[in-house]
């Protein structure tokens, strides 16, 4: 009897001190975390959005041709190669200016560089209510209208009024252009014609040959001009 109550007390503590080894054994809690989801990118396959919302590495199908855009004087060119986009500005063609109110007083954007005013020697004298150009400080002999407005604020109250471009631009700078006033109720759809050249007619200073624009307002949804006689034909906007 003796030795079965040592046998079964034997058995307990062997059970006791397997069961102690096990808790003293865990190792350290393990927490899983879940990987976090990144944001889809959508595949580049056209060149509208190469250029509005592509980068350099990004996914693209296509445009193996590649994708051409003049920002200024820079190019920016856009193409697929091997399903990454490459994106390249090239600015290698610009200069110090591109209009001439970038460069110092007196002075003219010529081909990218700011030159010196060039000699005009003596013009001849501007007919009718036309005057000689001033352009960024220089003299020339163009004759032209005399521009309406600069900005909106020459215009007069510019919640009625504003300061548009007109077709007529005596160079590719945009301060060489005719503009004029006009309300924001015009429906005209073209530009103020002030300074466009026409053939004269019936009305007109002179019956035959050229008359330039001047004056011009806006009368509805077209332009009513006055004109004067004058020898250029050009231009005919």
């Amino acid at each position: 009897m003796m030795s079965r109550i040592r046998a079964c007390v034997g058995r307990v503590v062997l059970s006791l001190a397997v069961l102690a080894l096990v808790v003293g054994c865990r190792g350290q809690r393990v927490v899983v975390i879940d990987e976090p989801v990144l944001p889809f990118e959508p595949v580049i396959e056209s060149c509208e959005d190469a250029f509005a919302f592509g980068e350099t590495g990004v996914d693209c199908a296509g445009l193996e041709m590649g994708c051409f855009e003049e920002l200024g004087c820079c190019v920016e060119s856009a193409f697929c190669e091997f399903g990454h986009l490459i994106v390249v500005e090239d600015c290698g063609g610009c200069g110090d200016c591109v209009e001439d109110v970038e460069c110092g007083s007196n002075t003219w954007c010529l081909e990218g560089t700011c030159v010196p005013c060039p000699p005009v020697g003596e013009c001849p004298a501007c007919p009718g209510e036309l005057e000689p150009l001033i352009r960024n400080g220089c003299e020339t002999c163009e004759c032209v209208p005399a521009s309406q407005c600069v900005s909106d604020a020459d215009c007069g109250d510019p919640g009625i009024m504003r300061c548009e471009t007109g077709a007529f631009c005596a160079c590719d700078d945009h301060t060489c252009c005719s503009n004029a006033c006009v309300s924001f109720e015009c429906a005209a759809p073209e530009p103020p014609p002030e300074g466009c050249v026409r053939p004269c007619g019936e009305g007109d200073p002179c019956e035959t040959g050229a008359c330039r624009q001047i004056n011009c307002r806006c009368d509805g949804d077209h332009w009513e001009c006055e004109s004067v006689c004058t020898m250029d034909p050009t231009p005919e906007c």
